[in-house]
């Protein structure tokens, strides 16, 4: 107990007469007034007076002679009150309250640390305040402190001998730790119109220490000083619509951000935008063909663009370039061409070309049209074809004329009564009157079929008969028919989603054709919303209320008699874009970041996406943050998240016309894809000395699927509790030499992995004995093991003389509690004492329960083409080594001619060769050992052709829909 005495006392034997020298921590102790020394030849008495804390340690006798020496160590612990805590730190301050946190006592002075008292005084006074007493943790909240005031905090250890010396900390000012934000980045303008505009940010470096509240947006008018605000409302999100602008006005922005300590300064000013509806170059020229050709020229035409951009179309370029070429020449004029038509001169005869035509407007070239094929410059040469007259005949049919004609320019000065119409036979000469009419259309019947006729007609007056006129060619009576012909100007249509669409196409045919109509290669059904018409000359197609479901390739065919003839039609619809193609797939994922990627929406509206917006959500918030509201392309590196944070992302496609549904990710937590590592094992104590150990060990099992970087090592004295630190950088051996030992002080240590991730559980601690400092100055020749079970006797556990410092104790009941010990035998065989007991262990194996490690890329289904060979495999671990199974929609795998199976006590790996239709499904990895069982999921999709149709009798018939003359079921 501190405060008495303590005596050490030993009887020496030894010829000549030993010399006798006692020392602690390697110093020769001398008599004082504390400590008192009596030796004669044969005995020798140690009296230390008033035992303080610090007169514990190794008391250490040697006695030696000319024949040698002998040393004896004595263990002294003084029971006395603890010594100060270790490492009190003060932490997370703030205006009224703190947090504190320390270690044990590093001398417990022989007793369990009951609790701990805590005081605190402001730096202004002497007295102490007790905080807290009988406090059992190693942290405390301290609050109701006074914002401003500076305050110093001590903590005592307490024993069952008393209170242990204070711990003070360093003087703390109580104040909040949040300070204003840093400013916003400069913000962006997107989406400009005449009367508004979407401002966009990215968050500070800095939030200040404290959250984000709201960011306030402000706008200046290019024409006034004063700063407006924008939101009345709370602003979360880093963008923001700021509407009400005045047409043609320019604007800049700034914005700040709030958090509980206030607002930030202002963000550098924005760019001046000015508030105008926006202007894109424009669309491509609709239909664009050649109208003629000749050896040394090329005739175009085309039509004007469905998509003028916003602003009128100011002209037409026309380029060329050979086919085997890609320099283009420009053939209108630089300022452009203004009509839709133009001829190509001083070109090479025979030679073909590549023709573009783009439109042009203020805001400048817009995208090109190519002209169809490769058109040459040659003449062109056409069938002849006969004139029959046709200023006189209208219609001609199998038996009769319709006849027309003008009236005289000269009336011979009185009013034409009539028209005499004559004919004759093309073999014949005579002229035959076949009627006399008062107007100038006449119907001439009663011919015969397949006879050539000539007609002639005269007008009479009151003077008489003019001279009369004929078809300048015999006319065939028979039926007058004409192949089915389109005369369309353009294929292309486009409409607003929402706004009606009407499609008229002109054609030509004789007898009348009847039309069918396709979307995309599918007869085209009739609703209240669709309706096809047709007149002798037109057809009309109209779609109501248009949406992106109308557009397609339309196909018109039109049928008769005579032949068929079909055209294709494309249907644009101008509308927000369809939501991008998922799913999104997120690679490289770290603590802070990931790459997200997606592909291009099914359809753009019609043109071009302009961008793409990225947000994130915390999946413990409801909560979407802006990643990036201008991405260009279809992948983006997502940053700044908060390690072990679950997130889920949702991306929209944004074009000229909106913002387009959004595509949900799955949800993903923001940590690297591997495990911590497996604890070290086999820690041994390889060598020792007085004041140094060197420890070794073996490198874990399992590395967790990343590289180990290195290891730590703690050591503690056997009979305390506190482990400490040894390394300050991490070891990247796997050895390490602790230094600054006590002699005669037995120790523990324990080794710890370390990865990307972290930090492996403790290594079981160090079990294996060091050799005896003192062998009697004779050879160690072996050792003895010896076990006690239980309150039991110690029984030899080792029947053979064990010469290493290590040994494996068989025969052992399970569940059973044991002690070892070791006792030295040198040549003489003299036996030394027993070493101290390791302490109560029980008999049992170690369990760890089995583990998966799969690939990221199986998160996704394995797709594979019939024919290939694919292969299933991932890491597993366990104690024992856990059984594999395999199997596949419930049913266990065997090894088949396709199916091999290469499981090893690490890794589990399937194998299908030639993969056809049936071997797709999901698979299902099972691992099971003592301590339990683990399965996966791994989804397969064979491509292959299509199975065979279901036989069988079509079930339940519907009429779907009806018109005139048709019913769909």
């Amino acid at each position: 107990m501190a405060g008495e005495l303590f005596k050490l006392e030993a009887s020496v034997t030894g010829r000549p007469i030993p010399c006798l020298v006692w020392t602690k921590e390697g110093k020769e102790l001398e008599d004082t007034g504390k400590i008192e020394i009596k030796t004669t030849d044969f005995h020798t008495t140690l009296t230390n007076k008033d035992s303080l804390r610090r007169d514990g340690g190794a008391f250490t006798l040697t006695a030696s002679n000319p024949g040698g020496f002998a040393k004896f160590t004595y263990n002294v612990k003084v029971l006395d009150r603890p010594g100060p805590p270790d490492s009190l730190t003060v932490s997370d301050v703030a205006a009224e309250k703190c947090v504190l946190n320390w270690l044990h006592p590093t001398h417990d002075g022989g007793a369990k640390i009951e609790y701990f008292i805590i005081q605190r005084r402001e730096t202004s006074r002497l007295a102490w305040t007790n905080v807290a007493t009988e406090l059992q943790a190693n942290r405390f909240k301290v609050t109701k402190l006074l914002k401003g005031n500076e305050y110093i905090f001590r903590v005592m250890a307490v024993n069952k001998y008393g209170v242990g010396e204070p711990l003070e900390s360093e003087p703390v000012i109580c104040a909040n730790p949040y300070v204003p934000s840093d400013p916003p980045q400069q913000p962006e303008v997107t989406t400009i119109t005449k009367d508004s505009m979407v401002v966009c940010w990215e968050r500070p470096e800095h939030d200040g220490g404290s959250r984000l509240n709201t960011y306030i947006i402000e706008r200046r008018d290019k024409t006034g000083l004063r700063w407006v605000k924008c939101n009345k409302r709370t602003v979360t999100d880093l963008r923001f619509k700021a509407s009400g602008l005045t047409p043609g006005h320019e604007y800049e922005f700034r914005v700040f951000a709030e958090n509980n300590a206030g607002l930030s300064q202002p963000s550098l000013s924005s760019p001046f935008y000015k508030a105008v509806d926006t202007i894109f170059q424009p669309g491509p020229p609709g239909n664009p063909r050649v109208l003629d050709t000749t050896k040394s020229s090329i005739t175009l035409a085309w039509n004007k663009p469905v998509y003028d951009g916003g602003s009128e179309i100011t002209g037409y370029i026309v380029e060329t370039c050979l086919p085997e070429e890609d320099e283009w020449t420009i053939q209108t004029p630089k300022k452009g061409w203004t009509a839709t038509s133009f001829t190509i001169t001083n070109l090479k005869e025979n030679q073909d070309y590549k023709i573009n035509i783009c439109a042009t407007n203020c805001e400048g070239v817009g995208e090109p049209a190519a002209v169809p094929g490769t058109p040459k410059a040659e003449d062109r040469q056409l069938p002849p074809e006969i004139e029959l007259g046709a200023e006189m005949r209208k219609v001609v049919c199998i038996r009769a004329f319709s006849l027309v004609w003008d009236a005289p320019l000269i009336d011979g000065g009185s009013r034409v009564r009539n028209y005499i119409v004559e004919k004759r036979e093309s073999t014949r000469k005579k002229w035959t009157q076949v009627m006399v009419v008062k107007t100038n259309v006449a119907l001439v019947a009663g011919l015969t079929q397949g006879e050539e006729y000539m007609f002639r007609i005269s007008a009479t007056n009151e003077k008489g008969v003019s001279d009369p006129r004929s078809l300048s060619l015999p006319v065939v009576a028979k039926d007058l028919v004409i192949s089915p012909t389109f005369k369309l100007l353009f294929s292309t249509f486009s409409v607003l989603a929402g706004d009606d669409l009407k499609i008229d196409v002109p054609y030509a045919a004789c007898p009348k054709a009847t039309a069918t109509w396709l979307k995309d290669g599918i007869l085209l059904k009739e609703t209240t919303r669709v309706n096809a018409e047709a007149t002798d000359k037109n057809l009309h197609l109209v779609i109501k209320e248009a949406c992106r479901d109308d557009v397609g390739t339309y196909t018109v065919k039109l049928t008769n008699t005579i032949g068929e003839a079909s055209t294709d039609l494309s249907v644009i619809v101008l509308d927000k874009p369809c939501p991008p193609t998922g799913p999104i797939k997120m690679d490289e994922v770290t603590a802070d970041s990931m790459v997200l990627s997606w592909n291009p929406p099914e359809y753009d509206g019609g043109c071009a996406i302009s961008n793409y917006i990225v947000e994130k959500r915390d999946t413990s918030t409801t909560n979407w943050q802006i990643v990036s509201a201008t991405v260009a392309r279809t992948t983006i590196k997502a940053a700044r998240l908060k390690t072990g944070v679950e997130y889920q992302f949702r991306i929209a496609a944004e074009n000229r016309y909106g913002k387009s549904f959004v595509l949900l990710s799955e949800t993903i937590v923001a940590q690297y894809p591997f495990e911590l590592p497996s604890s070290p094992h086999s820690v041994v104590v390889q060598s020792a000395t007085k004041e140094n150990m060197v420890v070794v060990w073996a490198t874990p099992s399992n590395d967790g699927g990343s590289k180990i970087l290195g290891y730590h090592v703690e050591l503690k004295e056997r009979n305390s509790i506190l482990w400490v630190k040894q390394n300050k950088q991490l070891i990247p051996e796997t050895r390490f030499k602790a230094v600054g030992l006590e002699e005669g002080i037995e120790y523990e240590f324990r080794v710890y992995a370390e990865n990307i991730v972290g930090l492996s559980k403790a290594s079981k601690l160090s079990e294996i004995w060091a050799k005896p400092e003192y062998d009697g100055g004779i050879k160690i020749t072996g050792y003895v093991v010896e076990k006690k079970e239980g309150a039991g006797r110690w029984m030899k556990a080792s029947f053979a003389n064990v010469l290493e410092t290590e040994f494996v104790v068989t025969g052992l009941t399970e569940d059973q509690i044991y002690e070892f010990r070791i006792i030295a035998r040198n040549s003489a065989g003299v036996s030394s004492q027993p070493s101290d007991s390791t302490g109560s262990i029980t008999a049992k194996d170690e369990v760890d329960p089995p583990k998966i490690d799969l690939e990221a890329k199986y998160s996704q289904a394995v797709v594979v083409n019939a024919g290939e060979t694919f292969r299933l495999e991932a890491a597993i671990a366990g104690k024992p080594v856990p059984t594999v199974h395999w199997q596949k929609e419930g049913q266990e795998i065997a090894e088949a001619a396709r199916l091999e199976l290469k499981n090893t006590d690490f890794t589990a790996c399937l194998v299908v060769k030639e993969a056809i239709r049936v071997d797709g499904g999901q698979y299902t990895l099972l691992v099971k050992n003592v301590g339990g069982e683990k399965s996966v999921n791994i989804n397969v999709k064979v491509l292959d052709r299509p199975g065979p149709p279901d036989a069988g009798p079509p079930n339940n018939p519907k009429v779907v829909d009806t018109s005139r003359s048709t019913v769909s079921l």
